[in-house]
């Protein structure tokens, strides 16, 4: 994380997901990409939510004359690209970091994996120059492993300790002599 501040001036941010969550992400999406790109998250169904954004403008050295250009039939969703990141990368072996137990995303929280990535551009050319925003969201998860189960008899009188361990207090003493009751 150190290194994201240091080299590309990231931020990391903490934010409640039951409290508007997605609706904070879009307003800082569309932000950090002057209104290009509002509605990258829907939904948060996932306990870590990494975003990133990035946004250019260029202009051309040597303008180009609009006499010169027309304009011609070019289709998409309302100038809107959408990435299904996941399907592209699992299509170039990039499986790993999707796999709970492969992931190794340590440099960020332990035992992290990738559910879902997508990705949203805005393209802009025109004689002028160039105007381009690229947004990214992958949705992590945790992975959670059942811990395996301990064989554990109880046949016979035994002591029962509840004990705290960043203090060091017993909290609870007692014997069990008689299961019946």
């Amino acid at each position: 994380m150190n290194l994201i501040e240091a080299f590309y001036g990231g931020r990391f941010y903490s934010i409640d997901f039951m409290n508007n969550a997605a609706s904070v992400i879009n307003k800082w999406v569309s932000r950090n990409t002057d209104g290009l790109i509002t509605d990258l998250v829907s939904d948060l169904d996932s306990m870590v939510k990494l975003v990133n954004v990035i946004y250019f403008i260029g202009k051309w050295e040597t303008i180009f004359n609009p006499v010169y250009t027309t304009l011609q039939l070019f289709r998409t969703s309302d100038g809107l690209i959408e990435f299904p990141l996941k399907e592209i990368m699992t299509k170039l072996n990039m499986t790993d970091m999707f796999e709970a137990r492969k992931a190794n995303l340590s440099e960020l929280a332990e035992h992290l994996h990738v559910n879902d990535c997508i990705q949203k551009v805005v393209l802009d050319i025109d004689e002028e120059g160039t105007v381009a925003a690229a947004a990214t969201t992958m949705s992590c998860g945790l992975l959670c492993s059942r811990p395996q189960p301990i064989d554990f008899k109880v046949d016979r009188p035994f002591l029962s300790m509840i004990r705290d361990d960043a203090t060091g207090l017993d909290l609870f003493l007692g014997t069990v002599t008689d299961m019946s009751t």
